[in-house]
């Protein structure tokens, strides 16, 4: 009986220490992962950036006609798509984190959207464009899939010129899950590398509810 109420003492106290330190929810969240390549992808949207940077701006176009003057020449920045100019990349990949959990061995995917009338010069000959987007990461616990979820925002940049591997410096917000990541939020920064593979480095925090 006393052994009883001492469990039930020890419990009570255990609950009560955590209720009040709510430092004790928010965990360290540090993932490694390595994906397909997705630059060709990128590189592929260049043309969609501002002159000189890219070739996106529409020939002009000359009408003919039977009237004096007898041609019309419409400028080609007129026939320009409206900002923004999304270029949309995704990739998937193997993950693991340390320590292990969360997540542990993972896949992830990364979706990517990145906004080339936004390219501006970076001073590499090249330049940055704001981008954005959503990375899950799912890891197989016993046959039964758990998932974290999260936005990302920051900026796409060419690292030696214009058509060179690029790297996406960027913060995410935790959005949730499923099982025990579900009502989970966090915030923490993202690296990706974009070359030969697709180099992804995630360090900050997630807090479980």
């Amino acid at each position: 009986m006393r052994v009883s109420r001492a469990c039930l003492l020890v419990l009570l106290f255990a609950s009560v220490a955590s209720a009040q330190n709510p430092l004790s929810a928010l965990k360290t969240l540090e993932v490694d992962g390595i994906g397909s390549s997705a630059l060709l992808d990128l590189n592929s949207c260049q043309h969609l950036a501002p002159s000189p940077f890219g070739a996106f701006v529409p020939p002009d176009v000359v009408i003919m006609l039977p009237v004096p003057p007898f041609s019309v020449t419409i400028p080609g920045t007129a026939f320009l798509p409206p900002p923004p100019r999304l270029c949309p990349v995704a990739v998937t990949g193997a993950s693991a984190g340390s320590p292990p959990h969360p997540p542990g061995q993972s896949t992830f995917q990364l979706n990517l959207n990145v906004d080339f009338s936004t390219y501006r010069s970076n001073g590499s000959g090249g330049g940055c464009s704001q981008a954005s987007g959503t990375l899950a990461f799912t890891k197989s616990a016993q046959g039964n899939p758990e998932q974290l979820t999260m936005t990302h925002a920051g900026l796409v940049c060419d690292t030696d010129g214009i058509g060179s591997p690029k790297t996406y410096t960027a913060t995410y917000h935790a959005t949730g899950g499923t099982r025990k990541y579900a009502g989970s939020s966090g915030t923490g920064d993202v690296a990706v590398s974009f070359g030969a593979e697709t180099l992804l480095h995630l360090d900050g925090n997630i807090l479980f509810r």
